[in-house]
Order: structure tokens, then sequence, then C-alpha cells
């Protein structure tokens, strides 16, 4: 039986007029009216409904139950594979007033870095190769990141979940940056270097790098003088400016390598954000000067037989010479990679700006509404084929057509009448 009052809904869709004499649409889309509203008898078997007071009923516990978020289970294997859930901030939701978070997969490998929203290996969220891939902090919550691919300029926001081993969000997110930078770059390397600094605050895949290569030289300087043992002062110098020698040109090579990959990293960054500044070689620099310091303390130790100082201070004039030189080159090529990376932003600037002028080209011919009596098929040769020379002087095909008697007023009204004023041809 209905009672107890109701609302009833109509919803209406408008037809578009055929013609332009049609008549618009009158009225709301939706009408709504009451409905049943008589007042429902009086109910045996529910006193609550018919003003009877009900029994006060005794809470149930609360009850909280964590349920995984994925069927497949989470695997990492050294330079093979890293495999887990975090969760994907949907920026692209833009309904709601903060962004949802929903749980996903991530597969890291040696190869690729992929984003599932399922356990279906279809349903890939984000998806790029380890080669152009980059990581950003996020700067609205500590225990997430930002991954994207500079190529395609697309990313994907990533934030911690909690885990049954015990560490912290901001633990986890730290693991995750740290594996992929150590899958990119190093995965032939010992986690060593990237343990030693990497994210106690946001550090970049740089500083991983610069860091990696500082623990190898020191390994090595310590090796050398472990092996070497004591000949005699000035042979002590002499070994000692050699060892220097030849670290300060090691360095100085993968110092060359690293900058320009850093440049590359850049012009990757720039696709995705628009443009960016190159990454200053400060630490770099920095790290050179205290290890030419160390090195020169060290060899002014055994620097105590005077006819080995002359050669000596040759030796270093050399090597400062090849590093200026080295160093020269490096800023030359880097110079050499801005340069291109302008002509590239010139050359899409240009592109912009002509799709604008053929754009506003489009639009006022679209627009335009000239004097249709010119179109006028009875007007005399003459006269139309002024018109023709007038108006398609840069076409010569189109102002052959034009000077045909068949085609004269299909073309001429197209270019008195725009595609907003259809109806003026006629």
């Amino acid at each position: 039986m209905a009672c107890g009052g109701g609302t009833q809904t109509q919803h209406r869709r408008c037809k578009p007029p055929t013609s332009p004499e049609g008549a618009p649409c009158v009225g709301e889309p939706i009408l709504t009216r009451q409905c049943n509203t008589q007042a429902c008898p009086p109910d045996p078997s529910n006193p609550s409904a018919n003003g009877a007071e009900e029994e006060e009923e005794e809470p149930l516990d609360l009850k909280i139950k964590i349920m995984r978020v994925s069927h497949r289970p989470q695997r990492y294997e050294t330079c093979i594979i890293k495999e887990g859930d975090l969760d994907v901030v949907r920026d692209d939701l833009t309904q709601f007033q903060r962004p949802p978070r929903v749980p996903a997969r991530v597969v890291l490998n040696n190869m690729t870095f992929t984003v599932f929203q399922t356990d279906s290996y279809d349903d890939v969220l984000f998806s790029s190769s380890l080669e152009t891939v980059g990581i950003q902090a996020y700067e609205k919550d500590e225990n997430c990141f930002t991954a994207y691919d500079g190529r395609v300029g697309k990313g994907i926001t990533l934030c911690s979940l909690e885990t049954l081993q015990g560490i912290s969000l901001k633990e986890n997110r730290n693991e995750w940056v740290k594996q992929i930078g150590f899958f990119k770059e190093d995965c032939h390397k010992d986690l060593t270097a990237y343990d030693a600094g990497f994210f106690k605050g946001d550090t970049s895949i740089a500083d991983i790098k610069r860091a990696a290569v500082a623990a190898e030289e020191d390994e090595a300087r310590t090796s050398a003088t472990a092996s070497n043992a004591p000949a005699g002062p000035s042979n002590n110098a002499l070994g000692a400016v050699s060892n220097m020698a030849i670290d300060a040109m090691s360095k100085e090579a993968k110092y060359e390598a690293l900058a320009e990959k850093e440049e590359l990293d850049r012009e990757i960054l720039e696709e995705f954000e628009a443009r960016k500044r190159l990454e200053e070689l400060k630490s770099k620099n920095e790290c050179l000067d205290r290890d030419s310091r160390r090195a020169a303390a060290t060899s002014r130790a055994g620097l105590q037989e005077s006819g080995n100082i002359s050669m000596i201070n040759e030796m270093k004039g050399n090597i400062k010479n090849m590093i200026l030189n080295q160093r020269a080159q490096a800023s030359k090529k880097l110079e050499m990679m801005k340069k291109l990376a302008g002509r590239k932003k010139r050359a899409a600037d240009d592109e912009i700006q002509a799709l604008r002028i053929q754009m506003a080209k489009t639009a006022m011919a679209a627009s335009k509404l000239g004097d249709i009596s010119k179109c006028d098929p009875k007007n005399p040769t003459e006269l139309k084929n002024t018109y023709c020379n007038r108006e398609f002087d840069d076409d010569p095909n189109l102002n052959q057509d034009c000077k045909d008697p068949e085609s004269y007023c299909f073309i001429c009204c197209e270019n008195e009448a725009g595609v907003k004023h259809v109806q003026e041809r006629t």
C-alpha cells in the first residue's frame, strides 16, 4: 500500500528543431511533484513505527580487518626485480576536493618501471624504460615521490603503504627511490654507495653517482697505499705525485662523463616540465679540491730530497694544464648541447606561432560575410573574371575554376560567406 508521502520525477529531453524556423523547447527538463501524501495505518508488527518506545540496543564491538592489496606476492631479487604495492595519487580525478589515493602494484626490473592498476598485467597506469625514467620529490607529502618519463611528458605520483615489516612510510618511500636509482644507474655495483647518503634528504641521481665514484676512488687509494712498501723519500714522493696524477686524470674523465649525463637528464626534465636550469657542478669541484688537497698533503710529507722538487713541480704543472684542457673541452661540449636545446625550443615556438596564425585565418574565413550579390551567375563575364583575378591571384587552379561559369557561383559564395553564414550562400 502506497502511503506516507513521496516524490514523482519526470525527465524530459529536448529535441533540437530541424530547421531555423523551429520553435525552441519551453520548460524545465526535470519536473517533480508530491504523491501518496496520505498517512499510513498502524502496523502491529512494528511498534516503533506507531510511536512506541524502542528498546535501546547494545552496540557491537568495533572490528578492523586489514586485507592485502594484491594476490600476487611481493618480490625482490637484486638487479632482477622488485615488486610491491604503493598508493597512486589520482590527480586526474578533479571532481574530488583532495586527490584520492588508490592502491596499485609496482614492478621494477632491469629494463622498465611499470605501475599496474590491478593484478592484471594488461591494466597499465604508467610505464617507462629505466633509461628515460626520472624521480622527483612530491612537495605535498614527504612519503611520496613522482616518477616521470621525460620523453613522452607523462608522470605518476606514488606514496608508501603500511607494511608488515615495521618500517616507516618514509623509509619505505626512500627504499623504493633508492632501488630505482640502483637498478637504473649502478646495478652491477654494491648498494654501499647508495646507503651512504642517498635520500637522507631529497638527493638527486647525480649525487648518488658522485658518492659511488668517491667510494671507488677511496678504496683504490687505500689499496695502493697498502701494497706500496716504502723505498726511500724520493721514490715515495715521486710515487705519491704519480698516484695523484692518475687519480686526478681518472676523476676528471669520470666527472666529464657525469657532466654529459647530467646535461642529458636536464633536457629530459625540460621536456617534462618546460624548462629547468642546468645542474651546478659545485659539488664536483669541491670533491676535486678536497682530493687534490689530500694528495698534496701526502706528497709534501715525502718531499725530502731537493733534487726531485723541480721534477715534481713540472709534473704538477703538466697535470694542471691537462685538467684545464679537459675542463675546457667539457665546457665546450656542454655549451653545444645547450645551443641544440635552444634551437629545438625556437623551432617549437615557430611551429606554435604558425599554428596560431593558421587558426586566426581559419576563424576569420569562417566568420566572413561579404557581398553575395557578386556571386550572381547572371553577372557579366568581364565582371566575374575581374573578381576571380582579384580574389584568387595566388592560386592558379582555383582562379581557373572560378572563371568556369558552372563553378563560379559555388566558389564565389564560399569565398564571400564563411561556414558560420552558410544560409547566406543560397
